[in-house]
């Protein structure tokens, strides 16, 4: 058993796949409202930004490697929150 191993640490090889879920997703149940690929990608990454630490949230490893330019992070981190609370610059419609 590898030492400190985290399920979260092999998530991001599935960010492909599960993008890939959401656009088809939207192009047979949304058609009208298709998303570029980036915002799935963005997307995909909801549950992997970060994780609580001892009371502090504090980023996955993975995430800041793949998003090194704090612009890309804050741009993930909107998306994923807009879409999680229906904001107002949510793209997508709240499911019943």
């Amino acid at each position: 058993m590898l030492k400190n191993f985290s399920f979260h640490a092999f998530m991001p090889t599935y960010i492909d796949v599960i993008s890939q879920g959401f656009y088809q997703w939207d192009l047979s149940h949304n058609p009208g409202n298709v998303q570029s690929m980036q915002f799935y990608d963005d997307l995909a990454w909801g549950g992997l930004i970060e994780r609580e630490v001892n009371n502090v949230m504090v980023p996955y490893e993975a995430f800041l490697d793949n998003f090194p330019d704090v612009s890309d992070q804050d741009r993930v981190k909107a998306i994923v929150a807009n879409e999680a609370s229906n904001g107002s610059q949510a793209k997508g419609t709240p499911c019943d």
